[in-house]
C-alpha cells in the first residue's frame, strides 16, 4: 500500500526450516518483491509463535516492522504492544454482524483484489519451486 504496485520477484513456503512440500501446510511463506525504489521483504509465519513482518530496504536504509515494533537500521522507532487476541474477537464480531445484517462493503472488498491477485501469483510462484514428494 505505501510503496505501490509491487513487482514479484520470488516466493517461498516452507516447513519446518525446510522447503515445503506440495502435500504438506507450509509454517511460513517468504515474499520478495521491489516497488517504489525499494526492495521489499514480507514474511509470515505460524511455527511456533505466530509472526509477520516486513522489511523495506530503501537508499534511506533497513526497515522492519513486525506486530510489536518499527525499527531502522535495528534502531527501535516505535512499538506498538496490543492485544491482539481482542482485536481477533473484536474482528469476528464485526464479521458475524455484518453476514447477519446483510451488511456488504462492495468498495472495500473491491479494493482488496489487486492484493489477493499479488498473494495467488506468488504462491503459484512458490509452488513452482517446491520439492515433489519423496526424501
Amino acid at each position: 500500500f505505501l510503496l505501490g504496485s509491487l513487482d514479484l520477484l520470488a516466493a517461498s513456503l516452507w516447513r519446518a526450516r525446510q522447503p515445503a512440500r506440495p502435500e504438506e501446510l507450509e509454517d511460513e511463506a517468504i515474499i520478495h518483491a521491489r516497488g517504489g525504489g525499494a526492495w521489499v521483504r514480507l514474511a509470515c509465519g505460524r511455527a511456533g509463535r505466530k509472526h509477520e513482518r516486513v522489511v523495506v530496504e530503501t537508499t534511506l536504509g533497513r526497515f522492519v516492522t513486525d506486530r510489536e515494533r518499527g525499527t531502522r537500521e535495528d534502531v527501535e522507532l516505535l512499538t506498538c504492544p496490543r492485544a491482539w487476541e481482542q482485536a481477533l474477537v473484536d474482528q469476528l464480531d464485526a464479521f458475524v454482524a455484518e453476514a447477519r445484517d446483510a451488511a456488504r462493503h462492495e468498495p472495500a472488498v473491491w479494493d482488496q483484489l489487486p492484493a489477493m491477485a499479488f498473494i495467488e501469483r506468488a504462491y503459484g510462484l512458490a509452488r513452482l519451486s517446491l520439492p515433489q514428494g519423496g526424501v
